[in-house]
């Protein structure tokens, strides 16, 4: 017994310990119950034949680290030995020596090799340290290096404890003593290889990541994020490492939902569950009077007024909507109408007025109209005044739908109620309360309802990224989440057909009914459901899709179903099928069945999975840039950049020039694993949101290149030779740092800021210049079914450009394309370099109409061989959409022309954007939206929209 516990205070002084603890103890008599139990289970599983439930992948792992054990036991007991005889010489020996001379001598044995002896040394070093209670300012570095030590010989527990040890010891002398910071680092890498060493494989993955956020360039580090996203990945596939998740217990519910219990000034991202649906919900009048949420509210009210009618554009031009509306209306009209009663109307969501008018052309007695966003509020006023109805025939109401009070806002009961609250996710905008409130208190028993009902649908599938350009881009899966629901049409453009298989919503199962809502008795609460998910195809389900079909009146039905998505006629434009991303991704075979669980709480649908095993969790990050997965899915600029990029670097090659790339702003990492791939020297990958820079890290780590790959976390105007570039600084520049209005990124000053203080003087640059056209258009909405909404077009100007697709963009085109300005970025170019450039235009007119707006786009040459464009279809050379899109801006005076005369343009560049407008005095002055209208001379006299919406 004397023996045994000697021996154990040798192995406390070879870890680093200097006294006994009790939890290793506490903990060393639960590794020996736990082998006892092993043994007993390895019996029993003897006796069964049947039991074949173990992989042979299994079977090697356990195997392997047996015998690893083993080897480290064997290894533990030779370092026993050699530290008793060490420390035996105390009197005489070690104990007289400086601990300089003492880590001299541990050093040595570690360079010669001699692993065990260089232990064994820093054991001598550590007691005398212990005994004398002595400090050193460098102790941090002795336990690193032994940490390396204990790493070579696989006494990976040990190597943890001092790596961590070293962590701590350097990160208390960080601040005055900044040479510290490289055993910091170096610790982060001995820490994560033992974790490594240890099967702790994601935690070793975050040990890692930690270090490259504080190091970009340590190879060490670099090498052990491969190792563990290969360990990681070998662990998935062998289905081990699965994660489980399960929903709350339902007696926390409650408590747990309830907004009003949070601390003051919570966060909203606290506030919303991620769990469940809210079991409390807060009135309007709560929202604004909350003292938690209040300002947020009072701040989101003001946006959603702004933006609301120029979403209303696209309502506006979804014709098969308003005539299937229309159709239902008159049916339901003519049916009141034959009973002889007079048909009032309650419009719920009025919006621009058109139902309205639709009632009223029907025949409608009267019709109040009630409208939640002001400004929409007030168009439906002018509007339904200019097509001639008058007050006694139509009343507008800028209210809540549940705030409305009879008599005060609605003269009369009505008996036929319009509500038109709708939106891709069916409840979100409200439908179910206030179509409630209304029959409650705002309508005659068994009045008619349009729509009749709404049945909702849904569907599990896949909408992943796979490969793109023979990169692994899987990682970037982990950020497709949303906090509610996202368009299913979002994610499923700018598609080749060799890709679609790993870019669009791949269904799983066939379509599931999930409620049927019956208008005429709407929900009072929430409801949930499980459904018995049969999956028809293999795959990995990390996404619910989901629709409704609403039956309108009588056989009249729209539905926002998958067709949608169509270029067919007859189908719905304004409404599509909605998207939820599940908490991560679910593995699942043909023949699976899964229950899902389905809910509401009358103003939101919800879907969960109840239990199951992930292969990985989503990262729920707001911030997330989701852009980036449309570049990803577009195929031929992918490509494009791809072979402009290998054959620049085999010019420089043949040139006898190393390469050394600089990715201004690479996102997911692609261009730079492209320069890498094709044989750039190094890449440095520079991104400053921090969430896609570990991202990045991880899918180079991936595709097996962190070797040549540095991704650093930092804005381009503040990169410096030395720290984030070589000293030599960068030869060659990829980026796509490119807007649909081309300048919007801030890419020309970032490249001039580059080439001052990290490039070469040669350098080459990927895209090499870029040419920016442009053409005149009438973008007007006048007739909608047959009701004159010119005055609408007053929310179309804004002072900024917006992002179209004029492929499906309504509009006349008036003059020909003509080339605006272009750009060499090599430093070779005609323009100069100062901050504003201006040109006149004189662009040919085709067609005569009324010249509102001017659309641009650009080609990006990026070089000799290749060009890529955001031109519409027609002047793209057959290449198809890209992310980028084109962008559109309005003038703030309007003119009409015809051919065969030409229009002056000027259009002025002003650092990030582009500026056109007409030849001064030349046409009338547009409307304008009441919030961008600036008069008055201060803020007691200033226009009280402008003041509301600034202020």
């Amino acid at each position: 017994a004397t023996m045994q516990h000697q021996q154990q205070e040798e192995r406390w002084m070879v870890a680093g310990d200097t006294e006994p603890s009790e939890k290793l103890l506490a903990d060393e008599e639960e590794e020996e119950e736990v082998e006892e139990e092993e043994e007993k289970k390895s019996e029993l599983s003897l006796d069964d034949d049947d039991d074949d439930a173990v992989s042979d992948y299994e079977d090697a792992a356990e195997r392997s680290e047996s015998e690893r054990v083993e080897r480290a036991q064997l290894v533990r007991g030779e370092l026993i030995y050699m530290v008793r005889v060490a420390l035996n010489d105390a009197a005489g020996g070690y104990m007289r020596k400086p601990l300089s001379e003492l880590n001299k001598d541990a050093a040595r044995f570690q360079k010669d090799g001699d692993d065990m002896s260089a232990v064994a040394a820093y054991a001598k070093l550590f007691s005398k340290v212990a005994k004398n209670r002595l400090t050193h300012p460098e102790l941090h570095v002795c336990h690193c290096n032994r940490a390396s030590a204990y790493l070579n010989l696989e006494l990976y527990e040990e190597a943890l404890w001092d790596a961590m040890r070293s962590m701590q010891l350097a990160e208390k002398v960080l601040e005055r003593n900044k040479s510290a910071f490289d055993t910091y680092i170096r610790a982060h890498a001995k820490k994560g290889w033992a974790l490594l060493g240890l099967g702790n494989f994601r935690a070793a993955q975050a040990t890692f990541d930690k270090g490259l956020k504080l190091d970009p360039f340590n190879e060490d580090l670099k090498e052990g994020l491969e190792e563990a996203q290969q360990r990681i990945l070998e662990d998935i596939l062998n289905g081990n490492a699965m994660t489980r998740i399960a929903l709350p217990k339902s007696e926390d519910h409650e408590a747990k939902q309830k907004i009003t219990m949070q601390p003051y000034s919570t966060p909203l991202h606290k506030i919303r569950t991620e769990d469940m649906l809210p079991f409390q919900l807060l009135t309007p009048f709560q929202a604004e009077n909350d003292y938690h949420i209040k300002d947020t509210y009072n701040y989101m009210t003001v946006q959603a007024d702004m933006r609301m009618p120029k979403r209303h554009f696209s309502y506006l031009e979804d014709t098969y909507r308003h005539e299937c509306y229309q159709q239902a209306l008159g049916k339901a009209i003519g049916q009141i109408s034959a009973e002889d009663k007079d048909c009032r109307v309650l419009n719920l969501g009025s919006g621009s007025g058109l139902y309205a008018m639709m009632c009223l052309k029907a025949g409608a007695h009267h019709v109040t109209c009630a409208e939640r966003w002001l400004y929409l509020a007030m168009s439906s006023k002018e509007l339904l005044l200019s097509n001639g109805f008058n007050d006694e025939e139509v009343k507008v109401v800028y209210k809540r739908p549940t705030d409305l009070a009879m008599l005060k806002d609605v003269p009369i009961v009505c008996n036929l109620l319009l509500c038109d609250i709708l939106d891709d996710g069916l409840l979100t905008s409200g439908l179910i309360p206030a179509v409630r409130h209304a029959l409650n208190n705002l309508m005659i028993d068994k009045p008619i309802v349009i729509p009749c009902s709404a049945t909702v649908y849904v569907q599990v599938g896949e909408l992943r990224t796979k490969h793109v350009c023979g990169f692994d881009m899987s990682v970037m899966n982990r950020h497709r989440w949303m906090p509610a629901f996202g368009r299913d049409a979002e994610h499923c453009d700018l598609l080749g057909e060799e890709e679609e298989a790993s870019s669009t919503f791949i269904p799983l199962s066939s379509p599931l009914e999930v409620w049927q809502f019956d208008m005429l008795t709407p929900p009072e609460e929430g409801s949930q459901k499980s459904l018995d998910i049969h999956f028809s195809r293999s795959g990995v389900f990390n996404a619910v899709r989901f629709w409704y079909v609403l039956h309108l009146y009588d056989d009249v039905y729209i539905s926002s179903g998958p067709e949608t998505a169509s270029d067919s006629e007859n189908v719905c434009k304004s409404l599509r099928p909605a998207i939820q991303y599940l908490k991560g991704q679910i593995r699942v075979e043909d023949g699976d069945v899964m229950p899902l669980v389905a809910m509401h709480n009358t103003v939101r649908m919800s879907f969960d999975v109840e239990d199951a095993e992930y292969v990985s969790l989503a990262r729920a990050d707001a911030s997330f840039p989701m852009d980036q997965f449309s570049f990803l899915n577009d195929v031929h600029r992918n490509e494009a950049y791809y072979g402009a990029i290998e054959r620049v670097i085999a010019k420089m090659k043949k040139e006898g020039m190393e390469v050394h790339a600089l990715d201004m702003g690479s996102g997911s990492g692609l261009l730079s694993m492209m320069a890498a791939g094709c044989g750039s020297d190094s890449v440095v990958a520079a991104e400053k949101h921090d969430g896609l820079c570990n991202t990045a890290r991880h899918v180079i780590a991936q595709n097996g290149l962190s070797g040549k790959i540095s991704v650093v976390n930092s804005n381009l105007e503040q990169l410096e030779r030395g720290k984030d570039v070589r000293m030599k600084g960068a030869n060659l520049v990829v980026a796509d740092l490119f807007d649909c209005g081309f300048l919007g990124e801030n890419f020309m000053p970032l490249l001039e800021k580059a080439k001052r203080t990290v490039l070469q003087s040669d350098y080459r640059v990927v895209p090499a210049a870029a040419s920016v056209y442009c053409m005149g258009i009438e973008a007007l909405t006048s007739d909608v079914q047959g009701f004159d909404f010119s005055l609408f077009n007053k929310h179309r100007w804004d002072k900024k450009y917006e992002k179209v697709d004029l492929d499906s963009f309504p509009m006349k085109q008036l003059t020909k394309r003509k080339k605006v300005f272009e750009f060499h970025f090599g430093g070779q170019g005609k323009e100069g370099r100062d901050g504003s450039r201006q040109k006149v235009l004189k662009l040919d007119v085709i067609e005569p109409g009324r010249l509102n707006a001017i659309v641009f786009w650009f080609d990006l040459h990026l070089d000799e061989e290749e060009t890529i464009s955001s031109a519409p279809f027609e002047w793209s050379g057959g290449e198809g959409s890209h992310h980028w899109g084109q962008a559109i801006q309005y003038l703030e005076r309007d003119v009409d022309i015809g051919p065969p005369k030409k229009v002056t343009i000027l259009c002025k560049r002003e650092f990030n954007q582009f500026k056109f407008s007409l030849k001064q005095g030349v046409g009338s002055a547009v409307g304008k939206s009441p919030w961008k209208v600036e008069w008055g001379g201060g803020s007691s006299v200033e226009n009280p929209h402008y003041q509301r919406v600034h202020y």
